[in-house]
């Protein structure tokens, strides 16, 4: 009988461990906290059409559904069709174009603390975080992250869901992005600074901060860039980022 439980013994054992992997083979939420989705690839020689691809590359319901939100934010920003933002007639309309064909931003979109991780994921991007001695593609590519970060953070829904304390550490971060920005505006140039005070804009216009409604005037082209992100103008950037030093001490007295 012994001899027969220790041979049962070592059969139980690898069933189990093989159950095990099944299930995590199968597990949709197996993606854990901070690891974000695998994408499958894409042969360079498909003939999928558009939509065939949009449904390749979007996020599956039960994946989207079960990942930390921490996890969904990383995943939205490896999305391989991201770069889809700049593709609309502004960065706003091709926001709204990524995301009706991809579920993992539409999904971040309703998580309730999707602000609370967006800002901690701003807090650790470094604005001069590649190698200067790199490829101009390798540059571009770390310089449009940081604009996908600022884009998905200031959707106003999201803006609208922070806290008092999440705002003053985003206006406080923002600002220093955008100082940061400046004085490396050969690679940045205008076009990827301006969503960097398009945060500033749209929590002023969000609080009904008088002094920003005082001179914001939507009408104007150099104005747009806050619905919009683009066009604009450094003179209207910088009249933005002058205003949020005193709204930073305005959220600050209201604690």
């Amino acid at each position: 009988m012994e001899k027969v439980r220790q041979m049962i013994r070592p059969i139980i054992l690898l069933t189990f461990v093989l159950l095990f992997v099944s299930c995590q083979e199968t597990n949709p939420c197996a993606v854990g906290p901070g690891e974000r989705y695998i994408f499958p690839e894409l042969s360079k020689n498909s003939t999928r059409t558009r939509e065939e691809v949009n449904q390749f590359f979007d996020l599956p319901e039960d994946v989207s559904k079960c990942m930390s939100t921490e996890s969904l934010v990383e995943t939205c920003l490896a999305y391989p069709q991201l770069g889809l933002i700049n593709a609309g007639s502004n960065p706003q309309v091709g926001y709204n174009l990524v995301s009706s064909i991809f579920r993992g931003l539409r999904e971040l979109a309703v998580r309730a603390d999707r602000g609370e991780h967006m800002l901690r994921k701003y807090k650790m991007i470094d604005p001069a975080g590649y190698d200067p001695n790199g490829e101009s593609v390798s540059i571009g590519r770390h310089v449009l992250q940081i604009s996908y970060v600022e884009i998905i953070l200031s959707q106003e829904e999201t803006i609208k869901s922070l806290s008092l304390t999440q705002k003053i550490e985003l206006v406080e971060r923002t600002r220093e992005v955008y100082q940061r920005k400046i004085d490396d505006i050969t690679n940045y140039g205008l076009y990827n600074l301006a969503t960097t005070p398009t945060i500033l804009a749209r929590l002023m216009r969000v609080d009904q901060y008088q002094p920003f409604l005082n001179v914001y005037d939507p009408k104007v082209q150099s104005w747009n860039f806050v619905g919009q992100y683009w066009p604009t103008d450094y003179t209207t950037m910088q009249t933005v980022f002058s205003l949020s030093s005193n709204y930073l001490n305005f959220l600050k007295q209201q604690r």
